[in-house]
């Protein structure tokens, strides 16, 4: 039962357990500074030196040249009067100003439609007030954009993948066909280093002309050769006249053989190439390697 005794009781307990913990935490400091003075230690919070520069002081409040300020949060722009906040910006000489809140206070809510339509009143008010003072960030919605991108359908001929049913193999097929310049040339040849090799896969490439590259078009095509050389392809076959440059310096060991036409490339192809293979075709799309990769496609099983 309660009564006015015991709780002076509690009362008495409690202040008497606060005045422990007191004790005991003014012990432990007291222990752990002494500790650091014997070692020579020193607590961030107690380092605080005087400064040995002396120099004339000179205070500016404004900047010399106009400058942009590349972080700042304005949760209130969709509707705020912002003739304020470019009177200081003037006062300081800011010229620009980036704010990354641009979807106002509706990021926290995570609702995408709410951001979409403060974003959009941001944009406005500053279009109608102040167009050429402000950028507004654009809160995206990564986790939507990752989504579209993995679904997104590779173009054909822009390094779609498929297992294909060809020269009664079964295969993975990469074609690189449309189109070719030394960058994408290069980058698809490296990328192929990122397929894992199962049991005995072979990786195979049948490589076309780089066109239109003007008078540097045989430096290009002798430079691939580098590229080539420090991969894990294992035999490269080249049709055209320029990508001979190329065979001619690969590794003898990656060299497989120059085709004087397509039909060739297909023959020999379907007698080198096995289960489980990767094929990769590459070149310019006038060479005639887009309309090869084409008719091996059509005995296609799955995209990958």
């Amino acid at each position: 039962m309660f009564s006015f005794k015991s709780f002076l009781k509690a009362l008495v307990f409690l202040f008497s357990l606060l005045i422990i913990i007191i004790i005991f935490s003014g012990i432990s400091y007291f222990v752990i500074d002494k500790v650091q003075t014997k070692n020579n230690l020193m607590d961030i919070e107690e380092y605080s030196p005087i400064s040995t520069l002396v120099v004339p002081q000179n205070s500016s409040k404004k900047s010399k040249y106009p400058f942009v300020d590349v972080h700042s949060h304005h949760w209130d722009m969709p509707i705020a009067d912002l003739s304020g906040l470019v009177n200081e910006m003037d006062s300081l000489n800011m010229g620009y100003m980036i704010n990354l809140s641009g979807s106002g206070f509706a990021t926290f809510s995570g609702n995408q439609t709410l951001m979409d339509l403060n974003l959009s009143k941001s944009l406005k008010n500053v279009k109608e007030n102040y167009p050429n003072r402000f950028g507004i960030f654009v809160n995206l919605d990564l986790n939507k954009i990752r989504r579209k991108l993995i679904n997104f359908p590779i173009p054909g001929g822009r390094g779609d993948i498929k297992v294909v049913n060809k020269f009664k193999k079964k295969f993975k097929f990469i074609d690189e066909s449309y189109n070719a310049n030394p960058l994408s040339m290069s980058s698809a040849i490296k990328n192929i280093s990122h397929y894992k090799r199962q049991g005995n896969l072979k990786k195979i490439v049948l490589l076309g002309d780089m066109l239109e590259l003007g008078k540097k078009t045989k430096k290009y095509h002798k430079e691939l050769s580098i590229v080539i050389n420090k991969s894990d392809i294992d035999k490269v076959f080249v049709y055209g006249k320029y990508i001979r440059e190329t065979f001619n310096l690969l590794s003898k060991n990656k060299k497989g053989k120059v085709f004087n036409n397509l039909r060739e490339a297909h023959n020999h192809l379907s007698k080198i190439i096995h289960n489980n293979d990767l094929l990769m075709v590459k070149g310019s799309n006038a060479t005639g390697l887009n309309q090869f990769s084409k008719n091996i496609k059509r005995g296609y099983f799955s995209a990958i």
